[in-house]
């Protein structure tokens, strides 16, 4: 029986389903579909997102928080959203923090050729979890190109992700949002 299962194992491989119309045989319809208005939600919805939102809002992220925390933040909230210093009770903006180096447990600029790269920290709880996922949202958020990074006393005024084994998605999510559909990729 042993024997078998490898075997029954190679079987089962081929057996995935197949179309076996020839290419050409394929009729497309060059008519493109209709496009079709969204439904309109429930009544009852918007009120339930807005006590969602007003629910997150409503609690403080502090600067004592991991940079994984803070980023997720400004990714749900925005890049206007403060950080609370419980030492001296006063707020300030998570991306100026981040922007001044001031220092944030899980986050480590990387100053390259290209201009600045995340660390990623996969699995960490701390860090950027995906590699350029920083960069991606903060292009999706508009945050200008010429915002100043201060990496160890070095000030860096573009942010980029440009690496041999950059994650394609999120690094395409960042150009196509800011230089748009159907730029070149040297």
């Amino acid at each position: 029986m042993k024997r078998l299962l490898p075997i029954a194992l190679l079987l089962c491989l081929s057996c995935a389903p197949r179309d076996e119309t020839p290419p050409d045989a394929r009729v497309e319809d060059p008519t493109p579909p209709a496009v079709v208005p969204s439904p309109k939600l429930p009544d009852a919805l918007q009120p339930r997102i807005d006590a969602a939102l007003a629910n997150v809002r409503s609690r403080d992220l502090r600067t004592t928080n991991a940079f994984w925390t803070v980023f997720h933040g400004i990714l749900g909230l925005g890049p206007e959203i403060t950080l609370l210093d419980d030492k001296t009770g006063e707020r300030v903006n998570a991306l100026d923090r981040i922007c001044t180096g001031t220092g944030m447990r899980g986050l480590v600029l990387i100053p390259t050729k290209y201009g600045l790269d995340v660390e990623t920290q996969t699995g960490t709880g701390v860090g950027q979890g995906h590699q350029d996922q920083f960069v991606a949202e903060m292009v999706e958020w508009d945050v200008p190109l010429d915002t100043s990074w201060k990496v160890n006393d070095k000030v860096i005024t573009c942010i980029c992700a440009r690496r041999r084994h950059s994650n394609c998605f999120v690094s395409l999510v960042g150009l196509v949002l800011f230089r748009g559909v159907g730029v070149g990729l040297e």
